[in-house]
């Protein structure tokens, strides 16, 4: 077995062991497979300075009371004493180590392995593997161990905890090597995480000046092109991280550690709100900060205020305002930055042009799948490059080596090494010539009164919109293909390698097979028309098709691009005649505009640079999921439990509800499940009940701060209630509960969080009962548990949601703005 397999096998092995004692909480197993490794690190390190002969104690760190907590002496231990050992360990070496650092890394850290015979078997296990790897570092490869380490730190992203946005390995080494750090300088992250991009600058940095012979001898970082003063100010004052969490900071440091950089500076700061006066400089700064929620303006330094709470705008002043006279910058950030036309984003990208901006790199939109489907781009700024060029370069990436779905599977296309080579060559100022380049004059850009950094915004050099292009016939410009004899007859859902299947009617996409004949795969991409609904579809991969009223359309490519004959297509307004379907004669007859093929080609890259902002914002807004992160240490109650909540059935009133005309005063609003919608309620079609009958209603009144949760029918939609409905009296019928919470010790709107919950809907689901009409008994509804934090902490989640959902709401509207530019430009086509 190789040594990444090593490490990774061993890593994953740990992880399930831990899970399968009882610690469920992935964040919490890789915490605690941290403090030992790095346990053992510091012991080996002792050790090591043993061998060497030193002496002084203010260089070791097992000394006095630490010296029985060394790794050897815990490999000796049994269960019992080994838990109660490791407890003693972590408690004291925060308290009584002379080293500051150390003292850090152990603040608050506890055994969380509770099962002492999985503990000590896992402290075992350990000691076994890493032993391997000692054998690995002796013969040359002296980042073994950090690169384990970096392997533990990408399980932080499936554990969800802040590693959720972390940036793939490949992406930083490739930012990295575009900034191409030299010795002697200095290099930040101002928002370091576990210190990634710092330990790519080291790796690269190590590689860069060591020679030839010494790769070739198996030490590809024995960094002997460096002089002695030279290494010591790359381990000594190289490198600087800021981070606002501390158990970041812990894992950065560690991180560090584990590449022999032991001395340089990591520190828990919030660059945005702790730096005010700070006017240190950085040579390089390399970055991917925290890019989703607001920050009270108030909070934020003096130095930083601009009028705006996004924290992405914010980092990026910082940053800029902490470069040196020579400084670099590559730091990843959301399309917003690129485009939005607020008074705040328009002057940062006036001050990115000011400071040094030379590239803006366009990332695919899936980058971060599966934990965040935000649409990015790198900025690369170099004050020295950026004096010897009047233009901006801008490169878009449509392959980075995975695939764009969730899994991020290794493909054979990949962008980044010839982007490398690009922005390389335009640095040495060598021409160049690429389809993924666009170049653009900073004039045009600064002449542009939003400062707009997007390429395809500058692409076309004549301005096409108001222009009269000839009328011509579908049928002219396409070929047309009837795929009846490729009907597929049944069809299995497989995995996302199968070939998806089209079909008519409502579901464009059906879903996909593994039978191999009758694929599409020939003459690619295609336009689909569906005779039944006029919908159409670009698709430009492999596909089989179900229904015959699907219709296959070939454009004419010496004439007509088919992505803007697809885009033309959307303008049509198709009017059936007597039958229910639209035949090809019939659209073959339909005229449309057609430019000549080169503007068609410009049009389709504005719609394109339109449909990925729109593609963006909708991954975005469909893969958040509010997200509670549970500690382990909080109570789990029960919502029967009556000290936390009372559940309150509703009224059948199966004789009594009339639907009576709109009348606030003297009537009461009886609600049915229809009513209630995820998170809000719907009062478009509602019953009222006079006074008379509403005295028959004897259950279900609703108040204010009550929760909604539908129990039939439309199962588990959930509402809060906040009073604002005008009135008095509403009643919920028998297909709803109410939840109402005993706000000394439960926030309603923590409650309504949990119903939002992927763990609500699955104990929902084991509890309901019914099969033509699934429902959710109060009795069973009273066994659902939940962890209850402290109202501090649930008043804490409360405001973060409401935070990321505000964000949310924002990216939302971006998709209404591009889908009405689209519509407005289609319409322009049509000028007469």
């Amino acid at each position: 077995m190789d040594t990444i397999s090593l490490y990774k096998h061993r890593i994953d092995a740990l992880m399930d062991l831990i899970y399968g004692s009882g610690q469920a909480n992935h964040a919490a197993i890789i915490e605690q497979l941290n403090y030992l490794l790095f346990l053992r690190a510091l012991s080996i390190k002792d050790d090591e300075a043993e061998l060497l002969g030193i002496t002084d104690e203010s260089e070791k760190i097992f000394t006095g009371d630490l010296v029985k907590y060394r790794w050897q002496n815990l490999l000796a231990l049994n269960a019992e004493d080994l838990f109660k050992t490791l407890e003693q360990a972590f408690e004291l070496l925060q308290k009584k180590s002379s080293n500051a650092t150390v003292k850090l890394l152990f603040r608050n850290a506890h055994v969380k392995i509770y099962d002492r015979p999985t503990l000590r078997r896992v402290v075992h296990e350990i000691e076994e593997f890493a032993k391997e790897l000692d054998k690995v570092a002796h013969h040359g490869d002296k980042d073994v161990f950090g690169d384990m380490y970096e392997y533990l730190l990408s399980k932080l992203s499936s554990a969800g905890t802040n590693g959720q946005f972390r940036t793939p390995r490949h992406i930083i080494d490739f930012m990295v090597k575009v900034v191409d750090p030299k010795k002697n300088e200095t290099i930040l992250d101002p928002a370091c995480g576990t210190a990634g991009f710092l330990v790519a600058a080291y790796r690269y940095i190590a590689g860069e000046y060591t020679s030839d012979k010494m790769k070739k001898a198996g030490s590809p970082r024995a960094m002997d092109k460096l002089s002695a003063d030279e290494k010591k100010f790359l381990f000594n004052h190289m490198f600087t991280g800021f981070d606002s969490d501390e158990d970041m900071i812990k894992f950065g440091m560690m991180n560090l550690h584990l590449h022999g950089l032991t001395k340089s500076y990591l520190v828990r700061q919030n660059s945005l709100t702790d730096t005010t006066g700070n006017k240190d400089k950085f040579d390089v700064i390399l970055a991917n900060p925290p890019f989703a929620g607001k920050i009270d303006e108030e909070s934020v330094s003096e130095d930083l205020r601009m009028g705006t709470k996004a924290t992405e705008l914010l980092f990026l002043r910082f940053m800029m305002d902490h470069l040196s006279f020579k400084g670099k910058l590559a730091v990843i950030v959301p399309e917003g930055v690129v485009f939005n036309a607020s008074k705040a984003h328009t002057k940062v990208r006036q001050m990115l042009l000011e400071k040094g901006l030379w590239a803006v790199v366009s990332l695919p939109s899936g980058v971060f799948n599966p934990y965040a489907g935000v649409k990015t781009s790198i900025l690369f700024l170099d004050k020295e490059i950026a004096k010897n060029k009047n233009e901006i370069v801008f490169v878009k990436i449509e392959n980075d080596g995975f695939d764009l779905g969730a899994q991020r599977r290794p493909i054979d296309k990949n962008d980044l090494p010839v982007v490398t080579d690009i922005l390389n060559a335009w640095k040495s100022g060598k021409e160049i010539e690429s389809n993924l380049v666009n170049i653009v004059e900073k004039s045009k850009i600064e002449s542009d009164e939003n400062y707009g950094l997007s390429g395809d915004r500058y692409k076309a050099t004549t301005d096409h919109s108001v222009a009269k292009w000839p009328m011509v016939e579908l049928g002219e410009i396409l070929e047309y293909e009837q795929p009846t004899k490729y009907i597929v007859k049944s069809v299995d859902y497989k995995d996302e390698y199968e070939t998806p299947v089209l079909t008519a009617g409502k579901t464009f996409i059906l879903g996909n097979t593994n039978e191999t004949e009758g694929v599409f795969r020939n003459r690619l991409p295609v336009i689909i028309f569906d005779d039944f609904t006029t919908a159409t579809k670009f698709v430009d991969f492999p596909f089989k098709v179900k229904s015959s009223a699907m219709k296959i359309l070939h454009a004419k490519k010496e004439v007509a691009d088919p992505r803007y004959v697809y885009f033309a297509m959307q303008n049509i307004t198709f009017k059936f005649a007597e039958h229910k379907r639209f035949w090809i004669s019939e659209y073959s007859k339909i005229r449309i505009p057609l430019p000549p093929l080169e503007v068609q080609k410009q049009i389709v890259a504005e719609f394109d640079g339109y449909q990925k902002i729109i593609d963006g914002a909708k991954q975005v807004v469909e893969n958040w999921k509010p997200r509670i992160e549970i500690d382990p240490l909080w109570e789990k109650v029960k919502f029967g439990d009556e000290k936390v909540m009372q559940i309150i059935d509703g009224d059948r009133g199966t004789n009594y509800p009339n639907k009576e005309a709109f009348k606030p005063e003297g009537y009461c609003l009886f609600l049915n499940t229809s009513n209630v919608r995820k998170g809000s309620f719907d009062f478009s079609k509602c019953d009222f009940i006079t006074k008379a009958k509403d005295e028959l209603l004897r259950k279900g009144k609703l108040v204010r701060e009550d929760i909604v949760l539908t129990t039939r029918g439309t199962l588990g939609n959930s509402a809060y209630y906040s009073g604002d409905i005008p009135f008095e009296n509403i009643r919920i019928n028998s297909g709803m509960v109410l939840l109402r919470a005993n706000s000394k010790v439960l926030l309603p709107e923590y409650l309504l969080q949990f119903l939002n919950s992927q763990e609500f809907v699955e104990q929902v689901t084991n509890f309901m009962s019914g099969s033509a009409q699934p429902q959710l008994p109060i009795r069973a509804l009273s066994e659902i548990q939940f962890s209850l934090p402290p109202l501090d902490a649930q008043k804490q989640i409360i405001k973060q949601i409401k935070t990321e959902r505000s964000s949310i709401e924002v990216t939302a509207q971006l998709i209404s703005i591009f889908e009405q530019k689209i519509k407005d430009r289609l319409a322009k086509l049509w000028l007469s």
